[in-house]
């Protein structure tokens, strides 16, 4: 096994390679990614409401990663531009938004939502837009929709881990909290 050892700029660069190539891969936003010099994507969190306060700082990380690329020459050669929405926090509004981010600005992917109620809502339209969904966080798994991109762990690949060394490491009695 060959260790891999990446730079944070090597990352970042990487990490936008791979939105890019695969916001590109056979979604609306194909004809978009190929003309001209800038790729659009979109970004919807919720900047309001309930969730915002969760979902704030993903859009601070994404615009700021955004900045990095295009500071080191953008991805194959063309600027990524960046298209924020705001879901509000509320379901319908995320379904709203991320038509008028396929449709209207054509966006080549969407990279959005915290929860997993806004990323089902997305659903349909993602399917009917042919459009693209990278999904920031974790997610309870059980799900799998070849329009949306979970580069993140599901519950029981970090809690089974834990569980297991908890039980061997703290013994058999010990209490794990969490939410649903």
């Amino acid at each position: 096994m060959t260790n891999v050892s990446l730079n944070r700029r090597q990352l970042v660069k990487t990490g936008g390679s791979m939105i890019v190539l695969g916001a590109a891969g056979g979604v609306a936003g194909l004809a978009a990614a190929q003309e001209g010099t800038t790729v659009k994507l979109g970004l919807l969190h919720s900047l309001s409401g309930t969730i915002a306060i969760a979902e704030a700082s993903l859009v601070d990380a994404e615009k700021l990663a955004i900045e990095e690329i295009n500071a080191a020459g953008g991805v194959l050669g063309k600027k990524i531009e960046a298209v924020v929405e705001d879901g509000a926090s509320e379901n319908p509004v995320f379904a709203e938004k991320a038509r008028k981010l396929l449709e209207r600005d054509k966006v080549a992917a969407i990279i959005g939502c915290y929860t997993s109620a806004s990323r089902k809502a997305l659903l349909p339209v993602l399917n009917q837009a042919k459009g693209l969904l990278f999904y920031p966080t974790y997610y309870e798994g059980q799900e799998q929709d070849k329009r949306v991109f979970y580069p993140s762990q599901e519950a029981t690949q970090s809690v089974i881990a834990a569980v297991e060394w908890m039980a061997r490491e703290k013994g058999k009695s010990f209490f794990l909290v969490g939410s649903d």
